[in-house]
């Protein structure tokens, strides 16, 4: 009797194993991975969140950053990375939208390689320029443009990301020939911007608020199309004429693709923690209060409709990336079945705002755009 109730405690507990195993993360370091240089607003997420979890978790929390190829280079490095949890991505809508859509070939799927795991947050992105250049608003920044063409220059954090796109869109709505000079993140830009090297930016409003204040730079426009309530003293580039002008940069936090449910929900909780010191204010450039929280709860429909749509993903679930508070991105949701590429083309361009199209704001058919090679 006893050998038998020992081996019945013996199977149970072979049994029981594999599910307590599941249930140890966190047992080691977790790598949240940046695909930008420090000093922009993903970097300083990836450190809140950093911070956060240090405080619940009794593990080393490290972010890594892997600044390259519009993103490509941290996005492809945890596309590659085991589905355990360990490593994580602070993803984008460059990495997850745009790039897609603008490269011709990427060595990782922006939505097949990764589990959503929790929107983080979203910010304007506000129109800079230096003032070696001499301009005082929008309107004389247009007048010297079209006077000079090709020889005033914008700076980007990289091919592909929000803000190249929204010079792009900048050049298209005004009628402008304004040169882009991309590179690896937005902090090595600023420097070249202050001095006069580049003419002009697009930079997250989160991030460039401290150089705003400072009086370096002159803000000309923010990209919503109302003010944003941090900086109310800026006008939007929709209301001084650039009817429809709307760019919103978004992220996310991001697992490998078939990451455990149960992996991705104990960190989607732990997240919430985050979302908390986004809300209070506690680094520099979140306190400003130009990066919006989402709840905790973003694991659900908004992306998981994004995501879970393999290849055959129309836009209708593709454009669930309306977490990212776009405008109209509800609108697309009556369109027909398309493939993935062209999904996620046309969120790009939804979220990345064109305007011309007949769909809704921000479309613009993929007819219309060449890609990169």
């Amino acid at each position: 009797m006893l050998k038998r109730l020992i081996f019945v405690c013996a199977l149970v507990s072979c049994l029981l194993a594999p599910a307590q195993a599941e249930r140890v993360w966190p047992r080691e370091t977790i790598r949240i991975v940046v695909s930008f240089p420090p000093g922009g607003a993903p970097d300083t997420l990836a450190r809140v969140l950093a911070e956060d979890w240090q405080k619940t978790l009794n593990v080393p929390i490290v972010v890594e950053n892997r600044p390259g190829h519009g993103g490509n280079i941290g996005a492809d490095l945890v596309a590659k990375s085991a589905p355990d949890g360990y490593t994580l991505l602070i993803g984008t809508v460059g990495i997850h939208a745009i790039n897609g859509a603008l490269y011709e070939k990427l060595s990782y799927d922006p939505i097949a390689d990764f589990t959503p795991i929790s929107f983080l947050a979203s910010t304007p992105n506000v129109l800079i320029v230096s003032k070696q250049l001499g301009v005082q608003s929008l309107k004389d920044l247009i007048t010297l443009a079209k006077a000079k063409p090709d020889e005033l220059t914008f700076g980007s954090s990289g091919t592909g990301t929000s803000i190249h796109m929204s010079g792009e869109l900048f050049k298209e709505m005004a009628g402008v020939q304004i040169r882009h000079i991309p590179y690896k993140g937005r902090a090595q830009s600023l420097p070249d911007l202050v001095s006069g090297r580049i003419s002009m930016l697009f930079d997250n409003l989160a991030s460039a608020l401290p150089l705003i204040k400072s009086n370096e730079v002159l803000a000309l426009g923010v990209t919503t199309l109302k003010r944003s309530p941090s900086a109310p003293e800026i006008p939007t580039l929709n209301e001084q004429g650039l009817k429809g002008f709307e760019a919103i940069s978004w992220f996310s936090l991001m697992g490998p693709a078939k990451l455990p449910r149960d992996t991705q929900m104990r960190i989607n909780q732990l997240r919430g923690f985050a979302s908390q010191s986004v809300k209070d204010g506690n680094t520099a450039a979140l306190k400003e209060g130009a990066i919006s929280a989402a709840t905790g709860a973003a694991i659900g429909a908004a992306a998981g409709a994004l995501y879970q749509g393999g290849s055959s993903t129309n836009v209708g679930t593709g454009a669930a990336i309306g977490m990212v508070g776009g405008a109209a991105v509800g609108a697309m949701g009556a369109a027909s079945k398309e493939s993935q590429a062209q999904t996620q083309y046309n969120t790009a361009y939804q979220q990345c705002m064109y305007t011309k199209g007949n769909q809704v704001p921000g479309f613009k058919p993929v007819g219309e755009f060449k890609k990169i090679q």
